[in-house]
């Protein structure tokens, strides 16, 4: 008989990860028997039910349904919930309706855009770059703001990548011209 010899640990192999897992949908497919509970849920819900036909065009999207429901682990109520609050921001904000005027004076300078190439994995590139802000106008800057997301979430229309890139460029960025602590929090509110 042999003395044991003791033995190291060996590593564990790494899990074998799709590269590209940060580009692809969450999901390959849409749930679509959730999606129709979701659509349901909408329908039957009073304060929603006379806006149903107005909101038809981004409603009606299978898509969009299952963004709200990936967001909220397949909970039909929850991401009904989160629907009716981005419908409301939604009206509030209008990312689907175009003043040029005033994205015009916002976005000038470029201080917020989406670059004309995608990413190497075809995600558009949302740009924000602090160092060239040129107006006092909360408002106006988030209703800019929309509209960009709105932009870049349009050029992968039709293909499978849902995802987008945001570059923060915060040179300039400082406590002292920070916007305030509602604007910040909207932001935030938009992006995730």
């Amino acid at each position: 008989m042999q003395p044991s010899t003791p033995t190291t640990p060996k590593a564990p192999k790494p899990a074998a990860i799709n590269q590209r897992w940060h580009v692809l949908a969450s999901r390959p497919e849409i749930n679509s028997k959730q999606v129709s509970a979701l659509r349901q849920e909408l329908q039957k819900e009073a304060d929603l039910a006379l806006t149903y036909e107005r909101w038809s065009w981004y409603l009606g999207d299978d898509a969009v349904l299952d963004r709200f429901l990936v967001a909220r682990d397949d909970d039909v109520k929850k991401a009904a919930k989160l629907l009716r609050e981005a419908l409301t921001w939604r009206l509030t904000r209008r990312p689907h309706h175009v003043d040029y005027a005033e994205l015009d004076r916002e976005l000038v300078t470029g201080k917020l855009r989406v670059a004309a190439q995608l990413d190497k994995y075809g995600r558009p590139v949302v740009i924000f770059d602090n160092s060239v802000q040129n107006t006092k106008d909360a408002g106006a800057q988030l209703r800019a703001l929309a509209f960009v997301l709105e932009h870049a979430l349009r050029r992968v229309d039709g293909t499978p990548v849902t995802k987008y890139v945001i570059f923060l460029h915060l040179n300039d960025f400082s406590l002292w011209n920070n916007p305030s602590w509602s604007v910040t929090k909207e932001t935030l509110k938009m992006l995730t």
